[in-house]
């Protein structure tokens, strides 16, 4: 699979997951602390949720009393995706949260797994990243805190999964 798809996957369903987080905090504010978010995402996400309309469309998420399963699991599914574009091109997280001058110097030619292609994809949907708001910030925030710490085969600080799934 290309770089891109990786992208635009991970893109879509942290769209869908914040979209879904929204909904639920409107319902219940202790879910900024079981997905450890910060207060501000909710605060830059909130006046354009839900605008996927995968969510806007279906009733059944809209009138769910309860999210949190379905977002764990799509956090589970976008930390998986972060890991993936991770070991595809290492260079692509760093780029796309600092991304400088990358958007007026698209390379012309790359090599799989290269910063050149990390910048390529990231010229060609950065503006994509940037009108989903909070997108960026979300992963970079995961990312930053040690949430995401088992990339590449090494081992989180706590040596416990990164997502606590719910109880029973």
């Amino acid at each position: 699979m290309q770089l891109g798809t990786f992208a635009a996957a991970a893109l879509l369903k942290t769209k869908l997951f914040l979209d879904l987080f929204v909904l639920q905090a409107k319902r219940d504010r202790s879910v900024l602390d079981r997905f450890n978010a910060p207060r501000h995402l909710l605060n830059l996400v909130e006046p354009f949720a839900p605008r996927s309309p995968v969510i806007g469309r279906d009733n059944g998420l809209l009138n769910c009393r309860d999210l949190t399963v379905s977002l764990y699991m799509l956090e589970l599914q976008v930390y998986q995706l972060y890991t993936c574009i991770a070991m595809v091109n290492r260079h692509f997280w760093r780029v796309l949260f600092d991304p400088g001058d990358t958007l007026e110097d698209r390379p012309t030619r790359f090599g799989f797994g290269s910063e050149e292609e990390a910048k390529f994809v990231v010229d060609v949907s950065y503006s994509i990243w940037v009108e989903t708001p909070g997108a960026i910030e979300y992963v970079k925030g995961k990312s930053a805190s040690g949430d995401w710490a088992m990339l590449l085969g090494s081992r989180p600080r706590n040596r416990k999964f990164p997502f606590p799934f719910p109880s029973r």
